[in-house]
């Protein structure tokens, strides 16, 4: 994100081939950026060739060790909100500090033990707030967003409310509360403070998820702003596997 969840940028997979070699480390702990927050430099996007070399590089611990249990977990968590897509994601925890995660164009899911903490800190809803994290990041693959990063139309903001709703989606799905990244949004906010450059966008995109699941903002007066039950969200179309049409519906 350049942190987690942080609105994409206008080219949120920037190329790597202006960086030289001695700058390779540096380029890695840039794959734990996740949902870009800030446009990149122009060069490019990521090839298959350079993303697989830094995905060894990941896979041999050199941005941070990894947690294999907490890998086994999380994977565990995807096969539960898409069985057939995470056949294909391959899942990474690092252990670094920043509250990131970032799911690749080819398929590699870096988090960092950060968010895990963040996540599980005195907070009951933990196990939600986990699973709108993987949603968020799994809809930017099933929405089909890497595929329209480079059109003229592309909107990093939208792309960005559009993978909250199928994670809301997903969390209904699962009978969790549905207010879970609004939950983690706020962690986020809280842990970086209210005037980090972050947070005004977090914020937006807290808003956006209220007028979601909150439906008497959008002017429907029979249900109360603070009811976060399934009920109070606003009906979408089921979610459907990427593997019949490319692309899922929510």
């Amino acid at each position: 994100m350049r942190r987690f969840l942080l609105p994409a940028s206008s080219k949120p997979y920037p190329g790597a081939r202006r960086r030289s070699p001695s700058g390779l480390l540096a380029g890695l702990a840039l794959l734990l950026s996740a949902c870009a927050g800030a446009p990149q430099p122009s060069g490019g996007d990521w090839d298959a060739q350079q993303l697989a070399r830094r995905e060894q590089r990941v896979a041999e611990g050199a941005i941070g060790a990894r947690d294999s249990k907490a890998e086994m977990a999380l994977r565990s968590d995807l096969c539960q909100i898409d069985p057939v897509a995470c056949g294909s994601i391959r899942v990474y925890v690092v252990d670094r500090p920043e509250a990131q995660a970032r799911l690749w164009p080819n398929d590699m899911l870096i988090v960092s033990g950060g968010l895990l903490r963040l996540m599980a800190a005195g907070d009951a809803n933990a196990d939600a707030m986990r699973r709108f994290a993987l949603a968020h990041e799994l809809a930017h693959r099933q929405l089909g967003h890497f595929d329209r990063r480079d059109r003229r139309d592309w909107n990093a903001d939208e792309a960005e409310r559009e993978a909250d709703d199928y994670a809301i989606e997903a969390l209904k799905a699962a009978q969790l509360p549905p207010d879970a990244g609004i939950r983690l949004l706020q962690a986020i906010i809280t842990e970086r403070g209210e005037n980090a450059r972050s947070a005004k966008r977090l914020r937006g995109r807290i808003a956006a998820m209220r007028r979601v699941i909150e439906p008497r903002i959008e002017g429907n007066p029979g249900t109360a702003a603070g009811d976060n039950s399934s009920a109070a969200v606003r009906r979408k179309p089921p979610i459907k596997s990427a593997s019949a049409a490319g692309t899922v519906e929510a």
